[in-house]
């Protein structure tokens, strides 16, 4: 009985990462689809450029504590949950010129490259699969990096 209850507790220890994987990618798998849903405004299980356009203009306008139209790294960093060096190379990644500021249409640049990139088949608009093809490791692994999705961020 003892040596019977060891192989069980042994084998659910065993199990345990492979659980806890499988958890992890189920919540990617959600959070992602969540995501999906907040940037396809119109519900119609496409994403579009005028969605995304929409989405990043509304976030702009929200972060532009000045007023200016553009984003410092300040405002950036304020707006954001996050901080630290990675916030910090992608604002300069962003910011085309180097002037410091993040304008709406660096911002619409870098939205548009990313949409194109992710809209494999061409026709104006990002499916669930599409996207989930672009990252298939979630936010923040190396599964297709890139600047404009929803935390690939609308800023």
């Amino acid at each position: 009985m003892r040596a019977t209850t060891l192989i069980i507790a042994l084998g659910l220890i065993a199990g345990a990462p492979a659980l806890a994987a499988a958890k992890a990618d189920e919540d990617h798998g959600n959070r992602m689809q969540q995501r999906f849903e907040r940037m396809d405004l119109d519900g119609n299980g496409r994403i579009t450029l005028e969605e995304l356009a929409e989405i990043r203009g509304k976030r702009l306008a929200k972060a532009d504590a000045d007023g200016d139209g553009a984003l410092t790294l300040e405002e950036i960093k304020a707006a954001s949950k996050r901080d630290g060096e990675r916030l910090e190379r992608r604002f300069q990644r962003m910011d085309q010129n180097g002037d410091g500021k993040v304008t709406k249409e660096e911002s619409t640049a870098i939205a548009t490259a990313w949409f194109e990139k992710v809209d494999k088949n061409g026709d104006g608009g990002i499916t669930i699969g599409e996207l989930q093809q672009w990252r298939p490791d979630g936010p923040g692994n190396s599964g297709g990096r890139g600047d404009g999705g929803e935390r690939g961020d609308a800023n």
